[in-house]
């Protein structure tokens, strides 16, 4: 398996808002499907089981969830999740 290195962990963050940007439009992409896709063809763990391998990400969990996921599938929603990907890349130069 390889190793999730900070700089691994910003190509993988890059890539993921890669994906944000475009399914936007939708807003329907969570920030574990957006690293999951991002991952495809690594061999690296899976986000769904759990995102405390992406600490840069992970320190945004709310403490309260008003929805299923971490935040709603609205436009406010998708930008959260843009702005911390955003967040991640500049934490992990």
């Amino acid at each position: 398996m390889e190793k999730l290195t900070k700089k691994v962990r910003h190509d993988i963050y890059i890539r993921a808002l890669k994906i944000y940007m475009e399914y936007k439009p939708n807003n329907t992409l969570g920030l574990c499907s957006a690293i999951s896709d991002a991952i495809k063809g690594l061999d690296l763990p899976s986000p769904y089981w759990g995102m405390r391998k992406y600490p840069e990400i992970q320190k945004h969990k709310p403490k309260v969830f008003k929805t299923a996921y971490w935040f709603d599938h609205s436009s406010e929603g998708t930008q959260k999740r843009i702005d911390i990907l955003k967040q991640a890349i500049e934490e992990t130069k």
